[in-house]
């Protein structure tokens, strides 16, 4: 893809059309210098159609990457890169939302696909990678650990990290990657659309590397210990009368374990060993039922939804992974009957009727035999 002629570089995509109407897209490029001086890399042709490379949200994609991380057309004469050449993989990851669960997740998982592509091993310490984060977030995600898997344990670094290690080692790397965004993640289909599909191998994949990464023990579940965990957001979407609705639940299934957690206050880790050992997951529609992914086979997920959201994404979750799902949709006595959806759903608190609430945890308990 680079139309000028006898240069050293080479920049090469590979894209797929899963999405109607677009095709995603991720590159390598061999022979890039890099000067930490400037923190970027040298290419010394020019990429082709470009314009036709897809861009994303939080302004992530191909061609959003490349503009900020390289100058382009910077001729070098090859005989000086071949005596230069160093060994490695750079992965250029542009993030969009460090610390939201659901866009980093889905953007750790485009990262796998594009090594699992290009024949990367996961877990071997053999690999020479290493993840280079090109955005302006200063936040390191509590989920930086599952940006290793590809790298042989070599923790991801910011830009202005990689280039202070780098100022005395100037050259030209055997490969720079710049990996599928998180907004071309298949998963992003399902957001709005309930799909018909019931098994997903790469979903199944996903969950059992991250839960490998964390040392978890995917658990099997029984009717005979019910364990509810509720998801307590303290800041926006807070679930209105829920210490009244959950004591109601525990008065009627006393044999039942309910958990209040607050993942904000626990490391990913131990956010995984609370899931592996849940029952049912109840929570206010958000990047906290992403958790979903990692749920024991025959676990079950109640999604409170905002009035007037009707949000798919957890829900072909759910029948990716083989568990059963419900919905409570939000409205309350004042909003009775509500199809519109607020422009600030996103912060307003969630209120529900309490016989929707109390007839939908009946249902759900009635499948692992308790009535």
């Amino acid at each position: 893809m680079c139309s000028t002629q006898n240069v050293g570089s080479t920049f090469a995509c590979h894209d797929v059309g899963i999405t109607h109407g677009r095709r995603d897209a991720f590159c390598v490029v061999e022979g890039a210098r890099f000067d930490a001086t400037t923190s970027r890399f040298d290419l010394d042709c020019t990429p082709d159609a470009l314009s036709r490379l897809p861009t994303y949200m939080y302004d992530t994609g191909v061609p959003n990457v490349l503009r900020e991380t390289f100058r382009i057309g910077t001729p070098e004469q090859k005989e000086q890169q071949i005596s230069s050449q160093r060994g490695g993989t750079v992965v250029l990851v542009k993030r969009e939302l460090p610390g939201n669960l659901w866009h980093s997740l889905l953007e750790i998982w485009s990262f796998w696909l594009t090594m699992d592509t290009l024949g990367f091993e996961a877990f071997a310490q053999s690999n020479d990678v290493q993840v280079v984060f090109v955005d302006s977030h200063i936040k390191m995600e509590p989920y930086a650990d599952l940006w290793t898997v590809f790298s042989g344990g070599k923790k991801p670094l910011r830009m202005e990290e990689y280039a202070n290690m780098n100022v005395e080692k100037r050259g030209y790397f055997k490969q720079v990657v710049i990996p599928l965004s998180g907004g071309s993640n298949p998963i992003w289909q399902g957001d709005w659309e309930k799909l018909n599909c019931w098994q997903s191998e790469l979903v199944k994949t996903f969950s059992d590397r991250v839960l490998k990464t964390f040392e978890v023990v995917d658990k099997a579940i029984t009717d005979h210990n019910v364990r509810i965990t509720f998801l307590d957001r303290k800041g926006n979407r807070r679930f209105v009368h829920q210490d009244q609705l959950l004591a109601g639940i525990a008065q009627k299934y006393p044999d039942a374990t309910i958990d209040t957690v607050d993942f904000t206050e626990m490391s990913f880790g131990e956010q995984l060993e609370v899931i592996s050992n849940t029952t049912v997951l109840i929570g206010v529609h958000g990047a906290g039922m992403t958790h979903s992914i990692f749920m024991p086979e025959g676990s079950t997920i109640i999604d409170i939804m905002p009035p007037g959201l009707q949000c798919k994404g957890f829900e072909n979750i759910a029948g990716l992974k083989h568990i059963g799902y419900f919905k409570i949709q939000g409205g309350g006595e004042e909003k009775s009957g509500a199809s519109f959806k607020s422009p600030s759903w996103q912060s307003d608190d969630v209120e529900v009727h309490e016989s929707d609430f109390v007839s939908t945890f009946q249902h759900v308990m009635k499948t692992y035999g308790k009535t």
